[in-house]
């Protein structure tokens, strides 16, 4: 049976490492390769400049960003009680057929069961984590599956846990969605209990399961995306008993530069104290996102020991998600 150093219900991020997948193209490139829906000055209006892409399958890159995240933050392998691999794509959590070609044509089927997060627990040595995987739930994946580890670990005893997002869009998917410039991601983020930096103040989500599909109610989507926005704010305000004045960041997903103009006049805070350094760069990496603009926002200096930051997200189908955190 594990032995829990300590009861504490206090859990902090650690440690966050992220990959900048090796494939930059313009949003003229994107044009040219018929990737856009739109024509690139509309995508340069919204502030999207490149889109990222993978070279690798998400499994390789899975692998590659927990190890990152194990090196720099000094964590030994059989130290992680948990990895949460979460994604939006659902090609992005089996490894690829050509890892292991089928002993017969009848087992073919036997290759839909073979997940990344259990072939990451082997190459990397994590002999003590349960793994899992988190899906459905779009661009609030990652998000969601810290709140989820925080859960288990509290009801297990379990102190450290890796939750990870790599997605990568099968060949030939548009890059445009929604109205903005989506690339590949890989992030992972290192959570420990009783660690005070980047607290857990409180998380929450709402489903709108009316919108399932995005495709042909896009548009009704995009005209409740605003209002509902600001009701998971101030729902996840509510709490804890704050207010937006009590926010000295907000950390966002990078959706394009007016969607969030819209919103932070709508909830009525100023869009200065929104991050959106990356967005132009980077564009929207699916789930990894906040985390990203997190990690670096940190290596700016911008936060002080107990600045509260808010990190707000939305996936397609539909999901609204709002985390709290204390640096």
């Amino acid at each position: 049976m594990k032995t829990v150093k300590n009861n504490s219900d206090i859990f902090g991020i650690a440690a966050i490492e992220y990959l900048n997948p090796p494939i930059k193209y313009t949003v003229d490139q994107l044009h040219e390769k018929d990737l856009l829906l739109s024509e690139p000055d509309a995508m340069r209006e919204l502030g999207f400049e490149y889109c990222l892409m993978w070279d690798k399958p998400a499994t390789d890159a899975l692998t590659e960003v927990v190890a990152k995240l194990l090196e720099n933050s000094g964590t030994q392998p059989d130290e992680v009680d948990l990895l949460i691999n979460a994604t939006a794509v659902s090609e992005s959590a089996l490894v690829p057929p050509n890892y292991s070609a089928p002993t017969t044509h009848e087992n073919r089927h036997l290759q839909q069961f073979m997940h990344s997060s259990a072939k990451a627990q082997d190459d990397l040595g994590l002999v003590n984590a349960k793994t899992m995987g988190i899906s459905e739930i779009s661009c609030s994946s990652l998000m969601t599956s810290l709140w989820t580890a925080r859960a288990l670990m509290i009801e297990e005893g379990l102190d450290t846990a890796v939750c990870v997002n790599v997605d990568k869009f099968p060949d030939g998917y548009k890059r445009e969605v929604v109205y903005n410039v989506v690339s590949d991601s890989a992030c992972a983020v290192l959570l420990k209990r009783d660690c005070k930096t980047n607290k857990i103040v409180t998380y929450d989500a709402m489903t709108r399961g009316y919108y399932w599909d995005s495709d042909r109610r896009q548009n009704e989507m995009i005209a409740s995306y605003f209002t509902t926005g600001s009701r998971i704010v101030q729902r996840t305000l509510n709490k804890v008993g704050m207010t937006l004045s009590d926010v000295s960041l907000m950390i966002p997903h990078n959706v394009s530069m007016r969607s969030w103009q819209i919103l932070s006049e709508l909830i009525g805070y100023p869009i200065e104290n929104v991050y959106t350094g990356n967005i132009s760069e980077m564009a929207h990496s699916i789930a990894a996102d906040n985390f990203i603009n997190l990690k670096d926002i940190e290596e700016k200096g911008i936060l002080k020991p107990g600045d509260i930051t808010m990190l707000y997200t939305f996936g397609l189908g539909a999901h609204w998600g709002c985390m709290l955190l204390e640096a």
